[in-house]
């Protein structure tokens, strides 16, 4: 089996894996409306990723019409603000200006849509201007890479006191929250296929994480 194969049979697994997993837990939440306990945020960031890996196992099994694509452009620009709006939910108590950061929350959440909403347009069709296009091509990974970077800064901020179990939390999603920040600037500075599926690994890692620390049992039964 050449690498060739065997990165396409790499990125299958991961992307069943990926589908399978949230699907599941995406099902679980909304079934047993165990959403009202655990928060909307995560619960909303399991389907949106349950979406986003169900979307890219279609298009790695070679379903490659441009609705999935255009469709996969706006599902994963929903992730990285999901993901710094899950670090909010957690340190927002001990930051001593949580409505400041909550507005650079709501303008984040604006800015990585747009991006996404105009470059699913572009793979639908549109013509974008050459200046935006170029930015429209390393828009995901700057967005992914900032919300690393501010989830990094939001729990630097933060002055909540926090129990050993939680503090086990936050430096496991600090570690990751760093990794992502470093994948982003990877796929700006040398894109290839493996930095372009470091940030699937590290959604899937941040998942596992949120999920050990939220829901134990959910999490041992996946």
């Amino acid at each position: 089996m050449n690498g060739e194969r065997l990165f396409s049979l790499a990125l299958l697994v991961t992307f069943t894996f990926g589908a399978l997993t949230f699907s599941v837990l995406a099902l679980a939440y909304w079934r047993e409306r165990r959403w009202r306990r655990a928060g909307v945020v995560f619960p909303v960031f399991t389907i949106v990723c349950a979406s986003a890996f169900v979307l890219n196992l279609i298009l790695q099994l070679g379903a490659g019409a441009t609705g999935y694509s255009a469709a996969l452009r706006l599902v994963t620009g929903l992730v990285p603000p999901l993901m710094l709006h899950l670090v909010y939910s957690e340190e927002s108590k001990g930051l001593r200006r949580c409505g400041t950061w909550g507005w650079g929350l709501l303008l984040f959440y604006a800015a990585s849509l747009t991006g996404a909403v105009l470059d699913g347009l572009e793979t639908a069709g549109l013509e974008v201007a050459a200046p935006w296009d170029t930015l429209l091509d390393v828009s995901p990974a700057l967005m992914f890479g900032l919300a690393g970077a501010g989830g990094v800064a939001m729990q630097a901020a933060s002055r909540r006191e926090v129990t050993p179990r939680e503090s086990r939390q936050r430096a496991w999603l600090r570690v990751l929250l760093l990794m992502m920040t470093g994948a982003a600037v990877m796929n700006v500075a040398w894109p290839g296929p493996l930095a372009g599926v470091a940030p699937d690994y590290l959604v899937l890692a941040f998942f596992c994480v949120s999920l050990y620390y939220r829901e134990r049992l959910a999490f041992l039964m996946c």
